[in-house]
């Protein structure tokens, strides 16, 4: 396999990806190119090459083998060949929906020498946390709140994204879990519903998945995608698949035969919120049934709990005081939307 930069393609390819694109994009650029790059020449294959990375591609004869039209065709293909690459290497980092992580960062900023497990069970904030699995080695983490004494926020920017780290910052949030829902083509625009504060920002995808988790003035709720009505939520988005419905597992035993990821969840029971993240890849159905089976020890009565791991790269930060913050998943990569807490400063737990 050889290495050409841009400007040495030779003409008369049609360009086809054969891994996926960093941004996650199942395109065929052939449908472009053919139109332009037309003599016949041996299938093959390249590594076009920008500064620090590299994106494998496949190069095969136009179907109509037809002469190049004119110059610009060229040009053209340097001028793809440069944006494809510079796609590939583009400065900011976003999420792969596709790559399921094998591992993702856990600790706190500042850095602190105590262990994650030490950080989350020393938090001052109120929020009680439960590790879920082996004593010595949980699989889920999750923190238990009272809907009095926590409000909810849903923080969302479209097509520029916000890093948990930065929407704590800017929201002067508590708690964030995220995130939102994303296209595979671009990983920084929403799929479904995105209403934040009476503004709809992407309309309910109607094949999407079936919940729709909202917030209004009383709190969180849960609906289904048929019943939803705007004036129920002022902040609402379509999340999947459903992990809990009417207090019983709903995802079928095929989830089993997809790859697991990192999940985190939200939860809703009787007079508490949950918010949760696997400490490792996981499928929804095993992290449904170990979720059940402790929330009915603890008679929790969780009537509903949704995926909140829309892009696959799961995230959980919470503050622990002014100077510090712990978190399990990458807490500087950028989101379409995330679902925020605040505790209520007030006494005896009301709000202010």
């Amino acid at each position: 396999m050889q290495t050409l930069s841009p400007t040495d393609v030779p003409a008369g390819f049609d360009i086809k990806l054969t891994q996926p694109h960093p941004l996650g994009l199942p395109l065929m650029y052939s449908s472009i190119l053919h139109g332009f790059f037309c003599q016949p020449m041996r299938p093959g294959a390249i590594n076009i090459q920008a500064s620090t990375c590299t994106m494998k591609t496949t190069l095969r004869p136009s179907p109509n083998q037809a002469r190049i039209r004119s110059a610009k065709g060229f040009t053209l293909l340097i001028a793809v060949c440069a944006l494809l690459s510079l796609a590939a290497c583009g400065g900011t980092e976003v999420p792969k929906p596709l790559t399921p992580a094998q591992s993702v960062p856990s600790g706190a900023y500042p850095p602190s020498p105590m262990a994650f497990r030490q950080l989350v069970q020393q938090s001052p904030l109120g929020p009680i946390s439960h590790w879920i699995g082996s004593a010595k080695d949980p699989e889920l983490l999750v923190l238990e709140l009272s809907p009095r004494a926590w409000s909810a926020e849903l923080v969302a920017y479209p097509g520029k994204g916000i890093t948990a780290r930065k929407a704590q910052q800017l929201h002067g949030l508590d708690i964030v879990i995220g995130s939102g829902f994303v296209s595979t083509v671009d990983p920084l625009q929403p799929v479904g519903l995105l209403r934040r504060q009476g503004q709809t920002l992407s309309g309910i995808e109607s094949h999407g998945y079936t919940r729709i988790f909202g917030i209004h003035n009383r709190g969180l709720g849960v609906a289904h995608r048929k019943t939803y009505q705007e004036a129920n939520f002022h902040s609402a988005l379509q999340v999947g698949p459903g992990i809990v419905e009417n207090s019983q597992l709903d995802i079928s035993e095929r989830d089993l035969l997809r790859p697991t990821y990192f999940r985190s969840f939200v939860g809703l029971c009787a007079q508490r919120w949950l918010l949760g993240i696997s400490l490792k890849p996981t499928h929804l159905r095993t992290l449904g049934q170990q979720f059940l089976a402790y929330a009915g020890a603890k008679q929790w009565q969780c009537h509903e709990v949704v995926n909140f791991a829309g892009d696959r790269q799961a995230i959980l930060l919470a503050s622990i005081n002014s100077q510090r913050v712990f978190y399990h998943g990458d807490p500087d990569s950028p989101k379409v939307s995330l679902l925020g807490f605040r505790k209520s400063r007030g006494p005896d737990g009301d709000r202010d």
